[in-house]
């Protein structure tokens, strides 16, 4: 054994176990040496046995977090023995299999008293949730059933089964100090990183719904689990809540007044959950609505906001022109169920009569049948439930899609009803409901078997008939049949993306080829259209390409869409350039929205800038040809001596046509208004603190603009920019990238000067580049990122040919 080992003899060990804790540093010691001596020992059976008891022994003293912790890094140096995965993954099998001391290592995680023992809790939250991928990286190929409980959803459930038994017995009032921040990240991280949500929430959810409503305790330490939970974990957390509930009451059991304490969590429900998804499940829409109109009236403020922001939206052209049909019909769902549960529809009406007015002449406009029918029937509703004396009525058509959506918000109604009248349950009925629901759901099973076995005969029966007689066809060449006209205008591309299917399974086939097809031909028709259409409809596409998403799981779908945004702003780059500028700053976009606009502004600034060269022979006679231009007669000589010329070579020289630099009408356009707004606050993005991605995107893409902005009159002005206070700032950010795309500017705007006499001329420049000097030659020498040390080096160099021009002339 090795000599740590012997210090810590059975004897000692029995002494730290009546004590019941075992000291941090003898156990950062002791684990990893048991581990390799039980991996050296495994031949000798006595020895092998006192080591692994003595292993187990240590690992389950306290402090757990600290055991748990040190197991996980034994797992990840590589490569690893099987032999040493199997004694540690051995120890976390056990572990597992006791609830108890899984209820304490929360308890653990919770009772914390210390920065350090928040810190170990935090890490071991981190090592909780990243076991079933350290699991399945050390198993790689090899499957072993005996270690699925350690993997998947039926880990995460088995945890989530403890943080319910900590709180029914509320040690969390007891007398040591409570920390909900560990738990709250763990249960919330769990979310994202789980495949069934639904599974892994339900012990949290049959707790709630058999909760008793005058255990004030539990409902309170619910209520700090929601409130302390991570802000990039939020979203997901409160959406799995919403999806997961099987009523309305118990949403607001879990969540509480998060809403009016937490402006992110408002700024998720009025905006995420409304306008930017949909959901299909009815259920979700009750929950959302019930948790404002519950029996707290804390929330009933918030309410008003909630349903103007609804009917905001619900009136928006842009909205029942673009957005797909099931989302208008999501949002028509909210709005309809809201205004006939909302306590006093009138007092908001008179708020919101003028934006109900034009949401009804909209709807009423438009050419799709359902969607008029939906707008006009909501319309209906929202104007009865303001004007409750003289109810209004407009003259729907008696068809059956009336009849399907008037028949889709009677069951939300009827839904909605339901959960609210329904009592919460006692124990007792509750276990008696499980067992019928079980003893239904075996009638069920048996029935399913007995239908299954009788289409198998069926089937053998028919199998009989021999085909082999049969002469096949030749169909080697057979093309597949085109069910659509393939899109050739800019209309059809508008169309196809903001098409949405029905419920027919062919028409759905049809709609998914359109989309596809749609998505991959949209750059060729954008840059085969006539500059009259581009100069027409280019915002339309934009806004079409900017808010479409993959309804189909296209392939490369992302690239297909940010070629396209690429190819209209090449065509119109004024107009489409500060439309995507917009939308950029705008508050309800994603990270992914905005890093694609960056990536749509460079491509096409290299697209522009490029001096295409026209080596066809037809390009010289069109040109000739042309109604508005004077035939040169260089270029007549030019093609008389070519017909004259006899070649001894069969290739004939090409006559090279460079067109001007594109890009440099429009290169400001593309700069300077990004540099307006980058520095204001913006509730879903803060590009200065944690957006620091998104900001190193920014500044890489300022620069590639400069870059091809070379030579051009607006060059010398926006390289004064860049390297002034929109760069320096942020020479010593704390984000590696963000350095890195600093330097990468600073580089870019010398290159783009590139001349001793200009930077000389002006002061600016000169006192910029000096600082930037000052601050490479720290940063080539004490800069952590490699990148950071190699691009301050080359900026050196570069400065130092431009000041060896200045001495030298």
């Amino acid at each position: 054994m090795v000599e740590t080992e012997k210090s810590l003899s059975p004897a000692n060990l029995k002494k730290y176990t009546d004590e019941g804790r075992l000291p941090l540093n003898v156990k950062r010691e002791i684990i990893p040496c048991l581990v390799e001596s039980s991996v050296g020992c495994q031949e000798n059976e006595e020895l092998n046995g006192v080591t692994s008891a003595m292993l187990h022994e240590a690992f389950w003293l306290s402090p757990i977090c600290e055991s748990i912790f040190i197991l996980c890094s034994e797992l990840k140096p590589k490569p690893l023995q099987l032999s040493r995965a199997e004694i540690v993954l051995k120890e976390f099998y056990t572990f597992f299999k006791n609830d108890q001391k899984i209820t304490e290592l929360f308890a653990e995680m919770s009772f914390i008293q210390t920065d350090v023992e928040k810190m170990n809790a935090s890490m071991c939250s981190d090592q909780l949730i990243n076991i079933p991928d350290i699991v399945s990286n050390v198993l790689e190929k090899t499957s072993n059933e005996k270690w699925d409980n350690l993997q998947g959803d039926k880990y995460f459930k088995r945890l989530f089964e403890a943080v319910v038994v900590l709180i029914k017995t509320n040690p969390l009032f007891g007398i040591k100090k409570v920390d909900f921040s560990v738990l709250s990240y763990f249960i919330s991280k769990s979310c994202k990183r789980a495949k069934c949500v639904k599974f892994v929430l339900s012990p949290l959810v049959h707790y709630v719904t058999n909760l008793d409503p005058d255990d004030y305790v539990a409902r309170r330490s619910l209520w700090q689990l929601s409130a302390n939970c991570p802000k990039e974990y939020l979203d997901t957390f409160v959406t799995s809540i919403l999806k997961v509930c099987s009523s309305w009451k118990n949403v607001s059991s879990i969540l509480g007044d998060l809403v009016i304490q937490c402006e992110i969590c408002r700024h998720i429900l009025f905006t995420k959950l409304v306008s930017d998804r949909y959901f299909e499940d009815d259920q979700l829409i009750c929950n959302l609505l019930g948790y404002f109109l519950g029996p707290e009236t804390s929330r009933l403020e918030i309410f008003d906001l909630f349903l103007t922001e609804v009917c905001k939206v619900w009136a928006d052209p842009f909205v029942v022109l673009y957005v797909p049909y099931e989302q208008l019909l999501y949002i028509n769902k909210i709005a309809a169920l809201g205004i006939q549960k909302h306590p006093s529809p009138a007092e908001w009406g008179k708020r919101c009569s003028h934006r109900i007015m034009e949401g009804i002449t909209i709807y009423l406009k438009s050419s799709v049948e359902r969607v008029r029918v939906m707008g006009s029937y909501v319309g209906q509703l929202l104007c009865n439930a303001i004007n409750k004396g003289a109810k209004s009525k407009l003259d729907l058509p008696k068809t059956s899609t009336t009849d399907h959506f008037i028949k889709q918000i009677d069951q939300l109604v009827k839904l909605y009803e339901t959960q609210e009248s329904i009592a919460p349950p006692d124990s007792k009925s509750s276990t008696n409901e499980d067992n019928k629901q079980g003893t239904s759901h075996e009638k069920n099973s048996i029935d399913e078997n007995t239908k299954v076995t009788s289409k198998q005969n069926l089937d053998s029966d028919d199998d009989d008939d021999d085909d082999d007689d049969f002469t096949p066809y030749d169909m080697s060449n057979d093309t597949p049949q085109i069910k659509f006209q393939k899109s050739a205008y800019l209309q059809d591309i508008i169309n196809g993306l903001s098409s949405s299917p029905s419920s027919d399974s062919a028409a759905k086939h049809t709609a998914a080829d359109l989309f596809e097809q749609t998505i991959i031909d949209a750059k060729d028709i954008i840059l085969r259209s006539d500059q009259v259409a581009i100069d027409e409809m280019c915002l339309d596409v934009a806004k079409v390409l900017m808010h479409v998403e993959d309804k189909y799981a296209t392939p490369e779908f992302e690239t297909l869409r940010v070629n396209a945004l690429g190819s209209i702003l090449q065509r119109q780059p004024k107009k489409v350039s500060g439309f995507l500028i917009d939308m950029f700053y705008e508050a309800n976009f994603s990270i992914r929205h905005r890093l694609d606009i960056l990536q749509a502004i460079r491509m096409a600034a290299a697209e522009l800038s490029e001096l295409k060269v026209d080596t066809s022979e037809d390009s010289r006679s069109n040109l000739d040809k042309g109604g508005n231009m004077e035939q040169d007669w260089r270029a007549t000589v030019d093609q008389r001596v070519l017909a004259k010329t006899k070649f001894f070579h069969k290739v004939k020289p090409k006559k090279k046509i460079i067109t001007e630099n594109k890009f440099s009408q429009v290169c400001g356009s593309f700069f300077f208004p990004f540099l307006a707004k980058y520095d204001q606050p913006i509730a879903t993005l803060r590009l200065l603190n944690e957006d620091s991605q998104v900001f190193s995107n920014l500044l890489y893409t300022m620069g590639i603009v400069l870059h091809y902005s070379v030579n051009t009159p607006c060059a010398m002005k926006m390289a004064k920019e860049l390297i002034g206070d929109f760069c320096q700032q942020h020479l010593n950010h704390a984000d590696a990238c963000v350095r890195q795309s600093v330097w990468f500017c600073a580089l870019v705007a010398l290159t783009a000067v590139n001349s001793a006499e200009l930077i000389l001329a002006d002061e600016s420049l000169t006192d910029g580049f000096m600082k930037y000097r000052i601050a490479a030659a720290y940063v080539r020498e004490n800069d952590p990122h490699s990148e950071c040390r190699l691009l301050a080096e080359q900026f050196l160099v570069n400065l130092n040919e431009v000041v060896k021009q200045v001495s030298s002339g």
